[in-house]
């Protein structure tokens, strides 16, 4: 019994990674064609296993053949050890721009592996003072998130208000699908990382309560540019 209780633990943490581990690191596109992939390697291990066991039986005995059955996994897992090493490194590189994206309002109801995709589509920009990011009445193509540095934010001309280190910015024309409603530009050196708008609409627009948050930021902002004296 204690054994069973073993490799039913074992058997959910296989699971976990099969189930968590590829949409970490596959993107949308092509993660149907993997997991139908996995599916198919899976059905052909059980068969093949059906067909090696009564060989194995025969050739070494019953606790023969499930040692040397047992051994597989590790042996597969101590093989493959260094590529996995580095993957894990990969996702670790990560965790910086996570964290930002965690802290954005309305991306923080999202799943950690929906977050973790957002990432590896992060772009890096830097921008110098005085450079525009995005131009009022201009069509918006992306989203952004302040790493370090200080923009200012203008509508016609007039000072809305400044953004810092860990604001966000460019969510109203790609949710609402309207032109840039206001001109951003650099005070000082400032480095963003930028989500494409087909990165950052589906993601935030299909998790209801993301969805739900992000709405209300864009009320906010429009609120009160409209209540700005003209």
């Amino acid at each position: 019994l204690v054994m069973l209780a073993i490799v039913g633990a074992g058997n959910a943490l296989v699971d976990l990674g099969y189930f968590t581990l590829f949409p970490r690191l596959m993107p949308d596109e092509v993660l149907a064609r993997v997991f139908g992939a996995l599916e198919s390697l899976v059905a052909l291990a059980v068969g093949l296993g059906s067909i090696l066991t009564p060989l194995l039986i025969h050739l070494f005995g019953i606790r023969g053949a499930l040692v040397a059955i047992g051994l597989m996994t590790p042996a597969v897992a101590a093989f493959a050890w260094s590529r996995l090493v580095r993957v894990d490194e990969g996702l670790g590189a990560q965790a910086d721009v996570i964290e930002r994206l965690r802290k954005v309002t309305m991306l923080r109801p999202l799943p950690v592996s929906t977050i973790e995709q957002l990432a590896r589509n992060v772009r890096e920009e830097s921008v110098e003072p005085g450079e525009t990011v995005i131009e009022q009445g201009q069509a918006g193509e992306s989203f952004y998130v302040i790493v370090t540095g200080e923009l200012e934010v203008k509508e016609n001309g007039h000072l809305l208000r400044t953004l810092s280190d860990g604001d966000s910015f460019g969510e109203i024309a790609l949710l609402r699908d309207v032109p840039r409603t206001t001109t951003v530009r650099a005070r000082t050196p400032v480095s963003l990382y930028a989500l494409d708008r087909r990165h950052f609409v589906p993601t935030v627009s299909g998790y209801s309560e993301s969805a739900a948050e992000a709405e209300v930021v864009v009320e906010t902002r429009l609120a009160a540019s409209a209540a700005r004296p003209v």
